[in-house]
């Protein structure tokens, strides 16, 4: 994936345990930042050292030696029912075998604007399409405009709200890789605030999904 020019030379790299004091405290930055602390989980430098290992693929944004950026990708396991996106949606079983979560794509506030997440997440897309994977997933919380804005503009769609984590209100995002021209114009379409969450629900079961942001930050919904 190609890196757009910006005023620092970049570059994105698969991190090591020698980018975790880095990563931390990069996640330390965002937390400290963030408004509504129900929009990210932090996690542990064991968690992720052990997704390093064995669980997921983990990527960054690096420039003069310092992690700007952290993604993550996590493969879950059978077991893992909270995790399994592909429930949600109804996804069939053989199907979320070869599925996958964003787990993460997090940006240095000094870093935002020059379309990290967005080179992030292709090239993620891209290594995936290569080892045959399906189906990718993520949660977005309702609140959390940057997330849905990079979701959107990525192929993603809107497939579940439910509460997850414990109790956290979520969207589940999807993209299905073997089908990435899908038809997701809107023909029949209806604009619902994000805080309704009994009419998206209902539409969702309807069969609709969610498509994009209108210029009032509302969910366009659409059902071909």
């Amino acid at each position: 994936m190609s890196i757009p020019e910006g005023k620092i030379n970049y570059k994105i790299i698969s991190l090591r345990e020698e980018h975790l004091p880095q990563i931390m405290h990069l996640q330390e930055i965002i937390l400290a930042g963030l408004e509504d602390q129900d929009h990210y989980f932090p996690v542990t430098m064991e968690s992720i050292k052990i997704q390093m290992k064995t669980l997921g693929s983990i990527m960054g944004v690096v420039a003069n030696h310092k992690v700007m950026a952290y993604h993550a990708l996590y493969f879950p396991q059978k077991d893992e029912s909270d995790c399994n996106f592909g429930i949600d949606i109804n996804l069939a079983t053989n199907a979320m075998q070869k599925s996958v979560n964003v787990q993460v794509v997090l940006v240095h506030p000094d870093f935002r604007g020059n379309n990290v997440g967005y080179a992030l997440n292709m090239t993620a897309l891209q290594h995936l399409r290569k080892q045959k994977y399906h189906h990718v997933f993520a949660t977005v919380a309702p609140g959390n405009i940057s997330s849905l804005k990079l979701f959107f503009r990525c192929g993603f769609i809107i497939k579940s709200l439910k509460y997850k984590y414990g109790g956290k209100l979520r969207y589940i995002v999807h993209l299905d890789l073997d089908n990435p021209e899908i038809n997701y114009k809107a023909i029949h379409y209806r604009i619902v605030a994000r805080n309704a969450v009994e009419t998206q629900q209902k539409l969702i079961k309807d069969g609709y999904y969610g498509i994009k942001l209108t210029d009032e930050f509302q969910i366009m919904y659409n059902k071909n």
